[in-house]
């Protein structure tokens, strides 16, 4: 069984280490950071499961990142963060709604919702490789 890889692109990697640190010593997820989306891109052979995006990424569009990565992976999930204030503008909201699976609010709560969210993910994608 292949490892459960969850991709972070994080421009500062906040999100990506402290990620690494709490998941990655479990020997069946794999934490990968990227501080870019040129980086990610250049590696989306390596095909994650679920990619964890900061909304501040300059280098990329989250629908441009959506296209190429479902390129190698169809059922990938993608988990934007944003700042709050951020999802007020009705294009973010938009782009969000048509690409992202999932939409957390960058704040006080984001480590403990998206570690619920990727143990969630894991542990079902290791159901349907049992069954």
């Amino acid at each position: 069984m292949d490892k459960f890889k969850v991709v972070f692109l994080d421009e500062d990697g906040f999100y990506g280490s402290i990620f690494k640190e709490r998941l990655d010593s479990d020997l069946a997820i794999d934490v990968v950071n990227y501080h870019s989306g040129l980086a990610l891109i250049e590696k989306l052979h390596e095909v994650p499961d679920v990619l964890v995006v900061n909304q501040s990424i300059p280098d990329v569009t989250l629908r441009g990142l959506s296209d190429l990565v479902k390129l190698y992976n169809k059922d990938v999930s993608i988990i934007y963060l944003n700042r709050s204030n951020y999802m007020l503008d009705s294009e973010v909201i938009k782009e969000y709604k048509l690409f992202a699976t999932k939409s957390l609010p960058k704040d006080e709560n984001t480590i403990s919702n998206l570690t619920r969210l990727l143990q969630i993910k894991w542990l079902s994608s290791n159901k349907s490789e049992a069954a």
